[in-house]
């Protein structure tokens, strides 16, 4: 429809930028975008939380040039009608809106100057203290990470049963705000610890959550599942996510259940936790020998395979 128009894409999801990038040079993937040149139109699809959707109007606002054009599109599902005082609060006025099949577009002219020069994500962080099996660590969130400001029941169930004795290498799978891998390390400082996400926000939150620790960050990156993980480990662990944006999606931990298989040491083994209706244990028993329940309450169970 444009077809003199330079199109830059931005997420902060690894499997969408590689779908971006077969298509186009100017793909970017991270935590934040900074515009080289301020842009005359940007096009957001709603994030799935309220304080990312401040974020990533915030950000949107520092690489839009005045008078500049702000669509922001989403499902009702999603909040989008409730976006709408978000939007005009940190960009400018909605000057028009449609909506059909149960989502809404808005259309606002940017006319609210950036809250600070290139203040990117710092302002965005929070810190906080958490508490397990009676050790107190330091956790750096960033909105739209998993868990964000807060340690889910699941994941300390799951740190609880940990003891890494004879585990020599081990990946944080999903990793999010780092919790797992900085128990890890602080506990078995001679183990070998990988951490990947597919989130660059999860990414940069876990690589500041080791430097507030004093604790090194170079065994932190991206990956599709699987896709850029080579070494094999004679732990993989896990919260696997199933969630796609606001909907239910199991197919991500079945990839993943099922990939962990090439990617153990021999006698190596995966541990997981998830609430207690999912179905985890015919996914075990397809894809691994057997399984056990290491630990579980009202809400959660911890499998290991």
């Amino acid at each position: 429809r444009l077809p003199d128009a330079k199109i830059t894409f931005f997420n902060f999801d690894y499997p969408d930028y590689k779908k971006m990038r077969l298509s186009t040079e100017n793909a970017y993937f991270d935590y934040w975008y900074y515009a080289k040149n301020l842009h005359d139109t940007a096009i957001i699809y709603l994030p799935k939380s309220d304080i990312l959707i401040r974020m990533v109007l915030a950000m949107v606002n520092g690489a839009v040039a005045h008078n500049g054009e702000v669509f922001v599109v989403g499902e009702n599902g999603a909040g989008i009608r409730s976006a709408k005082k978000e939007i005009e609060s940190s960009i400018g006025p909605v000057k028009y809106s449609d909506a059909a099949r149960h989502s809404v577009i808005y259309q606002s002219v940017k006319i609210i100057k950036p809250a600070g020069e290139n203040d990117g994500v710092d302002r965005w962080i929070a810190t906080h203290d958490f508490n397990v099996a009676g050790e107190l660590f330091k956790v750096v969130s960033l909105p739209g990470v998993f868990s964000y400001g807060r340690l889910d029941e699941g994941t300390q169930l799951l740190l609880e049963t940990l003891q890494l004795d004879d585990k020599k290498c081990v990946l944080d799978w999903g990793c999010g705000t780092g919790i797992v891998g900085l128990y890890l390390k602080k506990n078995w400082s001679q183990t070998e610890v990988d951490m990947v996400d597919s989130s660059a926000l999860a990414i940069e939150a876990a690589k500041r959550t080791m430097g507030i620790n004093n604790l090194a960050s170079d065994n932190i990156w991206a990956s599709d599942v699987f896709s850029d993980v080579s070494k094999k480990y004679d732990l993989i662990i896990s919260n696997p996510p199933f969630h796609t944006k606001i909907e239910a999606d199991h197919s991500v931990a079945e990839s993943f259940i099922e990939e962990s298989v090439n990617h153990l040491n021999p006698n190596g083994s995966l541990r997981i936790v998830g609430n207690t209706f999912l179905n985890y244990p015919s996914l075990l028993r397809k894809y691994f020998h057997g399984y056990s329940v290491i630990a579980e309450n009202r809400l959660y169970r911890v499998y290991e395979a």
